[in-house]
This record gives structure tokens, sequence and C-alpha cells, in this order.
């Protein structure tokens, strides 16, 4: 169930980075998979934190990045 969780936390937290990246509806769906990807190589969230600092860079900050991450997964467990 954990894992479910964290997964669709992760596809939400895709879509919402999208967002702030400006890109478009299609690009969203696509970002979104590819921010799940990383969370099967290794298990916890580095690996997705890390693919999200490196494309957010220039419109978010790691604060903001952790926040909604925490946030999200509050969200998906209720």
């Amino acid at each position: 169930m954990q894992f479910q969780e964290e997964a669709r936390r992760n596809k939400i937290l895709g879509i919402w980075s999208t967002e702030l990246m400006g890109k478009t509806d299609d690009d969203s769906e696509n970002y979104a998979r590819e921010v799940t990807k990383p969370d099967f190589e290794e298990s916890g969230d580095k690996d997705v934190y890390y693919k999200l600092f490196a494309n957010m860079r220039p419109c978010s900050d790691e604060i903001s990045i952790r926040t909604q991450t925490i946030n999200l997964m509050f969200e998906v467990k209720a």
C-alpha cells in the first residue's frame, strides 16, 4: 500500500511541477510518468527529489519541492 501511495504522490508531484515549469498538458502527463520512474530504480524519495531538483531549479527551490512532496503524501493518505 505504501508503494502505491508513493507512486500516486509522485505522479501528482510531477503534474504540479509541470505547472510551475509552464509545460503543456501532453508534456505534463509524460513528465508525470517520468517522475514515477526513478522510484522503481531505487526505494525511497531521494531519486525523485534529484530529478525534480535538476529540472525545476529555475522555477522552484529545494524547500518548496520537499514541502510539496510532504503535503501531497498527506493528501494521498487521507
